[in-house]
This record gives C-alpha cells, structure tokens and sequence, in this order.
C-alpha cells in the first residue's frame, strides 16, 4: 500500500479505492461514467505499461483484462480455507474519478485498439461457398417452377 500511495504521488493519480480481496490488495479508480471498451482497453494498457515502467508490482494479466470484475466487499473470497471476507480498506467513501482526466494523468502515448473480428481465408471460403450453395439452390427451385 505504501508503494501503491508513493506511484500515485509520482504520477498525480487521484486516490483509489482499495479492497481487501482476502488474499491480496485490489485497487480500482471508480469512473463518474460508463465507458466503452475501445475507450477503456487504451487506458488500461497505459496504466499497465506505466505500472511496468515504475517497477510498481500490479499484475499485468489483471491491469487491462476487460473480462474482470471484481471482488464485492462484504462478501467471502473462496480461494482460501476458510473463506476470507473481502472488505474495504479505510473508511472514506470511494473518490469518483473523471476518465478523461485520469486518461490524461496516465498518458497520451497511442496505443491501437485491437481490430474487431477479421474473418481468416478459410471463413470467408466458408461463408463464400455457403453464399454460392444459397445462390444455385435458389436457382433450382426456380427452375422446378
């Protein structure tokens, strides 16, 4: 926690809110607003690089996992015997943080969005055939007529 207020000091993070997971400390930056993966991920991955930079020893499999949630305090981590109960650190209420603004705090440095999905040669042979077998069955039927 002592390196986790010294790398916000260093890079004027706002303070984020910490929980107890039960077995290690989770730390979240609450948006004022929803925001879009493709808005997000690029953040995300500067504050991974920027962590990786500062030697500051976040996980980098979790920093930009959009696929993470996280740990709901009042409840109990089951990864441990007995259950750990996953609770907040301190007692102030969570600081809400612009995304714009923590955008910038983190970095202007571009980093590209992964392409949506881009279908491989054999897909769109596939879809291509498919596509052709519709066409000629069509034209049977027609033909029947």
């Amino acid at each position: 926690i002592s390196e986790l207020r010294t790398f916000c000091k260093r890079h004027s993070l706002p303070k984020p809110t910490l929980v107890n997971s039960g077995r290690g400390v989770h730390v979240y930056w609450i948006l004022s607003e929803a925001v879009c993966r493709d808005d997000w991920w690029p953040v995300a991955e500067r504050l991974k690089n920027l962590c990786a930079e500062d030697d500051f020893k976040a996980d980098p499999a979790v920093t930009s996992d959009v696929a993470r949630i996280l740990r709901v305090p009042n409840t109990h981590n089951h990864k441990s015997d007995p259950p750990a109960p996953v609770t907040f650190f301190g007692l102030e209420a969570p600081q809400v943080v612009d995304f714009d603004e923590f955008s910038e705090l983190i970095g202007n440095d571009p980093i590209p969005v992964p392409h949506k999905y881009k279908p491989t040669d054999s897909v769109s042979a596939f879809r291509d055939a498919m596509r052709q077998n519709q066409r000629d069955s069509i034209k049977r039927r027609l033909l029947r007529t």
